[in-house]
């Protein structure tokens, strides 16, 4: 059909969000012997080929923020499952949407990301902030930008899971423990850092003038102590039936300043 203000083709979309939610059915197909040209067409069906994928929160040494270009998108999905997940899919509510030109954006203030742990032990988290996405304003509507910033996270324990080892005081004390950091699996926050150091080694070989390799030593050194960042191209769930209890508060994490 035909825009009546701009006279061009409109094309044929469904919402913004239901995409997302088509999203989370095609994480639900996935299974064990899912391999990288599964994920690579997981990625193709979602993510623009220029695609950047961006995680903010903050761990014990404050905050950190985390940028990634499209060939790192499908390994980073995979990690999570990889940690121990199952299972993995947003919840998105009361989002605003703005259109441009070439583009959408969806602005959700109070996005979740839940996943299922089936080891070390059986835990549903919920992680909880601001989700941004860009579309593109096409037939595909694949992401451009995804920024997830993280504010806080719950790990629940079933009940029947306490009520079984009521009386072994070890159990207990290891399923008081948390299982992630911010909701995020050691996996995926070990891969997160792998790509930094990636990327510092390939800045580092892409030149032999000694000055300049200085300033990329320099570089790295700074982001040791500073929230590092790196670019790099190298709710449609099934809620289970269990009734859930958050597990004691725990604290090990400081807020970060800004």
């Amino acid at each position: 059909m035909l825009d009546r203000d701009e006279g061009r083709h409109t094309p044929y979309m469904v919402q913004p969000e239901y995409r997302i939610y088509e999203m989370n059915k095609r994480l639900q197909s996935r299974t064990e012997d899912s391999d990288n040209l599964w994920w690579d067409a997981f990625a193709t069906e979602f993510f623009e080929d220029d695609a950047t994928l961006t995680l903010s929160f903050c761990l014990e040494d404050g905050p950190k923020r985390y940028t990634i270009g499209r060939t790192l998108i499908p390994r980073y999905f995979s990690t999570v499952f990889e940690g121990g997940v199952t299972d993995l899919y947003y919840i998105l509510k009361h989002s605003k949407e703005s259109y441009h030109n070439s583009s959408i954006t969806v602005d959700c203030d109070q996005c979740t990301m839940v996943t299922q742990h089936g080891k070390p032990m059986f835990t549903k988290v919920c992680t909880e902030g601001r989700l941004i996405l860009e579309f593109t304003f096409d037939d595909l509507m694949r992401i451009k930008t995804w920024h997830f910033t993280i504010r806080q996270y719950r790990e629940l324990v079933p009940r029947s899971i306490l009520a079984m080892h009521a009386q072994d005081p070890q159990v207990l004390e290891q399923l008081s423990k948390n299982i992630t950091r911010m909701g995020l699996t050691n996996f995926t926050l070990n891969y997160l850092r792998l790509c930094v150091i990636a990327l510092f080694f390939f800045h580092l070989t892409c030149t032999t003038n000694p000055e300049i390799q200085h300033r990329y030593f320099k570089a790295h050194a700074r982001t040791s102590q500073q929230p590092p960042q790196v670019v790099c191209d190298g709710s449609g769930g099934h809620h289970r039936a269990h009734k859930w209890v958050h597990k004691p508060e725990r604290q090990n994490q400081k807020q970060g300043k800004g």
